[in-house]
């Protein structure tokens, strides 16, 4: 028959659920058999929780010696995010840009360097005057994607000549930072703080104002 909810079969007879029954809206004790349960699950939500914010950033980007306003620029930032986000710059070496060299072999050449400086199974998102165009608060959406997809993520800055083919063939997604033309240095620093300025929308620090 039906039971107190107006249901076939969840009458008090069969244990079903109502919600005007004491013993079901009263708070689960220690011994109730769904208590065990619950805090499994509250375990379970706390392990994906700090599995999303072990997430790494890596700035792989081509050009070990820049100017010393760039790299105290750049070290700002990076230092500004919290111990829970770990944003690694990795410099590798340019090419000498010497005669008898093509812009493809210099190119390719920091490609098999940028390879070795990207840990294995990483995002990789390339820099490009071709990328897509995004807003601070599209970008902040980007970084929670990230989060979630539970891959590290390593954004890659090409040389003076930019970046192989084969780097952007293979990147998972391409961005842009600017329409302008940037000098190298000064495009580090600029994605630096884009990321730090993305981060401060999501973690609703007063950095950035709209």
């Amino acid at each position: 028959g039906q039971g107190a909810c107006g249901q076939e079969g969840a009458g008090p007879q069969d244990g079903g659920f109502c919600a005007g029954r004491k013993e079901d809206t009263d708070p689960v004790g220690p011994d109730h058999p769904r208590a065990g349960h619950e805090a499994r699950s509250r375990e379970e939500g706390r392990a994906v929780a700090q599995d999303v914010a072990r997430m790494k950033l890596a700035l792989v980007a081509v050009g070990q010696r820049l100017p010393a306003w760039a790299e105290t620029a750049c070290e700002d930032y990076l230092k500004r995010f919290p111990a829970d986000w770990r944003v690694e710059l990795k410099a590798v070496k340019a090419e000498p840009r010497t005669q008898g060299k093509t812009v493809d072999a210099m190119k390719a050449a920091e490609a098999q360097r940028i390879e070795a400086a990207c840990a294995r199974g990483v995002r990789r998102v390339v820099l490009d005057e071709r990328g897509t165009r995004l807003t601070t608060q599209q970008l902040a959406q980007r970084l929670q994607a990230w989060q979630l997809d539970g891959r590290d993520v390593a954004l890659l800055i090409g040389g003076p000549d930019g970046l192989a083919d084969t780097l952007k063939d293979g990147a998972d997604e391409t961005l842009r930072l600017s329409d302008l033309t940037l000098p190298h240095a000064f495009a580090r620093v600029l994605l630096a703080e884009a990321l730090y300025r993305a981060w401060s929308v999501n973690a609703g620090h007063p950095y950035h104002r709209e």
